[in-house]
């Protein structure tokens, strides 16, 4: 009788070290597919904002890849917090040039997950590009 208590004690001793491992194992993984998630997530919210008209380059009606400095400024009508949902800050910053940071769009306090992405900038004013980064706050 001992004998077998002492086998189903170490079976369930066994048993409870592989549930750790295996249950640590899959939380990783599902720790990875939140990440990939949430960045498909943000390549969403960037892609949406390169995209929008209203920050388009565009010559003779031919648009072009890039972000017009004349046209960012900040997004402040009500539609625009139904298009970007939970994202908190959308800003621009200029990495070559005068370095100045243009706040597109902001809804509360600004902090959380930083996600950006290099994009050009071009300013009409003397028809020159420059490089920048377009961050997305969530």
């Amino acid at each position: 009788m001992s004998i077998t208590v002492l086998v189903l004690a170490i079976f369930f001793v066994l048993l409870f070290i592989a549930l750790i491992f295996y249950f640590g194992f899959g939380l990783e993984s599902f720790k990875e597919s939140e990440d990939k998630i949430l960045g498909q997530r943000y390549n969403i919210y960037l892609s949406h904002v390169l995209n929008m008209p209203e920050f388009k380059c565009s010559f003779l009606g031919a648009e072009k890849e890039c972000l017009d400095y004349g046209r960012l400024n900040l997004l402040t009508n009500p539609y625009y917090r139904r298009v970007f949902g939970d994202v908190t800050k959308i800003y621009v910053e200029e990495l070559v040039g005068s370095g100045d940071k243009i706040t597109l769009y902001q809804y509360g306090s600004g902090t959380g997950e930083v996600y950006s992405t290099p994009v050009s900038i071009y300013h009409p004013e003397n028809g020159k590009y420059t490089i920048g980064k377009l961050y997305v706050v969530i």
